[in-house]
């Protein structure tokens, strides 16, 4: 294969992968620029509908005829297993890719990197297995069936590729499902260059396809009578992707999480935790928190903590290993991020740091934004947004501060002496994951597998001893 560099530089656009070849086109293209300086990293292909049409005949016919479903999964495994390993050789470049076309931070990139390869070798590790419940922490966890759906397809958000995406694939084809990837048309070069990984793995012709695609054609393959499932695992319209599905559409929750700081609490360890789960994934995963609820006896003395860590954080150019914040990655996202302050103030909010764009003259070129923290004056709806900013909220003491945590939706870290707060929000809100001072803001130590695709499990509880979570803060 081509070095990265040499990839990105070509004329042509990087082709989809369908029915096992990759499929040169001259027809519509997009070019992506860089977000670290505001040039053109390198030309995609535009998949138009009929490719799109091919790409789901081609799934079906390897979901029907093909020998890939008539394989046992341990052979199945096998095949995945030499495809990770030839993977693995290249995973520095893929990480360097995903950083330069996202703007998240090499470190990141590379610990995204190393994470997907081990959910990947879990998802070929269960494959096989029946039905079953399994304990894991604080109630159970959902563990897999053996059969295959049929066709899969796994809608990538528009904005950025996460390596979910690729570990959604490898899991659904590990079930002997025909996978159809759609990156989206905004930054769909990593799964490009992956496609050519997957090309030359080995695969029976049909059992994965690859495009890049227009917004048209997310909703073309989420109600295509040809695809079984649709799973989506970015903010996108869900309402819409649901109904277009008929029920038939898998949409992983993207509710981004809070953190939640008692009385007692090491205000340290509450500071490291708000300011890691905020900036974490550049605040575009649903492990990110939005919000941030403390006690009043807690609250100035905790802020002042957050707003010295947030001014050490390293903002800059994403390739560069001591970044520690890279830039948006796109000018539409950081307009969005600039108007929801902005509203936010409007309704009552003060802007105490940050939510602006860096003044340096070596990151004007680029779409960077400093990490906002806002004081909300008063309580109201506040829609996730995918960037790093974290609104915080003062209770009067811990009573209300369950309540504010449990009525939050999405994963939420509390820190707290008691063991017993964390319990608390789980009783009170229903199944979520509760992390218990848990310095990093991950829900368990592997993801909950249905069908080859994600699933929210019920509730779990995760202490901080807990083997899985890592010991890397940032900004200190």
């Amino acid at each position: 294969m081509l070095s990265t560099d040499a990839w990105l530089s070509q004329v042509e656009p990087r082709p989809p992968l369908i029915d096992g070849r990759l499929r040169p086109q001259d027809q519509a293209k997009a070019v992506v620029v860089e977000p670290a300086t505001g040039r053109p990293l390198g030309v995609a292909a535009l998949a138009t509908a009929a490719q799109g049409e091919e790409a789901v005949r081609s799934a079906r016919h390897a979901a029907q005829a093909g020998p890939w479903p008539r394989m046992t999964p341990e052979a199945r495994a096998e095949k995945l297993r030499r495809l990770l390993a030839d993977m693995e050789g290249d995973q520095a470049e893929l990480a360097r890719l995903m950083a330069r076309e996202s703007g998240l931070p090499l470190r990141e990139a590379e610990l995204s990197w190393r994470r997907a390869l081990l959910w990947s070798e879990r998802a070929l590790a269960t494959a096989g297995r029946p039905w079953s419940w399994q304990p894991a922490g604080f109630g159970r966890e959902i563990l897999e069936r053996p059969t295959s759906l049929g066709v899969a397809a796994v809608l990538g958000p528009a904005f950025g590729t996460t390596t979910d995406e690729f570990v959604l694939a490898l899991a659904a084809l590990a079930r002997g499902n025909a996978v159809i990837w759609l990156a989206g048309e905004e930054r769909p070069l990593l799964p490009l260059r992956i496609a050519e990984h997957l090309a030359r793995g080995g695969l029976p012709a049909g059992a994965v396809q690859v495009l890049a695609g227009r917004p048209e054609l997310v909703e073309d393959l989420a109600s295509h009578r040809g695809v079984d499932l649709t799973a989506c695992v970015g903010p996108e319209d869900r309402l819409a992707l649901r109904r277009a599905g008929g029920g038939r559409s898998y949409l992983r929750p993207w509710v981004k999480g809070c953190l939640a700081v008692f009385d007692g609490a090491d205000l340290d360890v509450a500071a490291a935790s708000a300011v890691l789960t905020a900036t974490f994934g550049g605040g575009r995963s649903e492990w990110a928190a939005q919000r941030l609820y403390v006690t009043r006896k807690n609250h100035d003395h905790l802020l002042l903590r957050i707003i010295s860590r947030l001014s050490s954080l390293q903002i800059g150019n994403p390739i560069d290993f001591d970044t520690e914040i890279g830039p948006v990655p796109g000018r539409a996202l950081l307009a969005g991020l600039k108007e929801h302050v902005a509203r936010r103030q409007a309704e009552g909010a003060t802007l105490i740091y940050g939510g602006d764009q860096p003044t340096t003259p070596e990151l004007t070129g680029g779409t960077y934004w400093r990490p906002a923290l806002l004081l909300q004056a008063k309580a109201g709806e506040s829609p996730d947004v995918w960037g790093a900013l974290l609104e915080v909220r003062e209770a009067a003491d811990d009573d209300e501060l369950l309540g504010l945590a449990a009525r939050s939706g999405g994963p939420c870290t509390v820190i707290s002496p008691s063991e017993t707060h964390a319990r608390e929000v789980l009783s009170v809100a229903g199944p979520r994951a509760v992390a218990w001072n848990a310095d990093w803001p991950e829900a368990g130590p592997w993801p909950d597998y249905v069908d080859g695709l994600f699933a929210t499990g019920p509730s779990r509880l995760l202490r901080r001893d807990h083997p899985e979570p890592s010991g890397w803060y940032r900004g200190g």
